[in-house]
């Protein structure tokens, strides 16, 4: 009796196993279809810092353009700065400085969290554990932790509403948290390919990192 007692319980604890990775593929392949259809984007969008001790350190604003597999990534104040996502490379103009950093970001998606809006074809299984997070009436919310260790965030959190992406807030091992909220937010927009070029002085520093 010991012995099918122990099967049991062994055969429960499989069957939770397979019940909890059936509930991370099906929000995996949840959120790559919400992501995906997340193309011809127009939206401005206000990203705050805080610390671990939830204190706001840093609040900007701008606006963001994405076609994949470009991206326009634009703040506008306090201090300017533009990102450029092109296919795997990125580009960083910060106008103060007269500086542009380039660099490849090959296929590796968990690096820089926005190229998760960038992908045309998203298999999120490889880089991330995925689950839903608690719904409401007005919003989804996905939860992606990186299984890679050096990766510098350690989550991320990705919300939609009804129209469209909502909010990202990414967290790092400090608990320092970005979190980024949208507005204005269109899409299946027509969006020129000038918008994803960066039009620099002559005299702009390159940096490649």
């Amino acid at each position: 009796m010991k012995y099918l007692s122990q099967i049991g319980t062994s055969f429960c604890l499989l069957v939770a196993l397979f019940s909890l990775s059936a509930q991370a593929d099906s929000a995996s392949t949840e959120l790559q279809r919400l992501l995906q259809h997340e193309d011809g984007v127009v939206a401005r969008f206000e990203q705050q810092i805080t610390n671990a001790q939830g204190l706001v350190i840093e609040t900007s604003y701008g606006k963001v353009h994405l076609a994949k597999p470009n991206l326009r990534w634009e703040v506008l104040a306090p201090y300017a700065q533009t990102i450029i996502v092109r296919n795997t490379s990125v580009r960083i103009y910060d106008p103060d400085l007269d500086q542009v950093t380039m660099r490849d970001l090959g296929d590796d998606i968990e690096q820089v969290p926005l190229t998760l809006l960038t992908r045309s074809k998203l298999d999120l299984t490889d880089s991330y554990s995925v689950v839903r997070k608690d719904d409401n009436i007005d919003e989804q919310r996905f939860l992606l932790r990186p299984k890679s260790a050096e990766v510098l965030f350690e989550r991320i959190e990705i919300v939609f509403g009804s129209h469209g992406l909502q909010a990202l807030l990414i967290f790092d091992h400090t608990q320092q948290q970005t979190v980024i909220r949208f507005s204005d937010y269109r899409t299946d927009q027509v969006i020129q390919s000038s918008v994803f070029e960066l039009d620099l002085p002559p005299d702009t520093d390159i940096v490649r990192g």
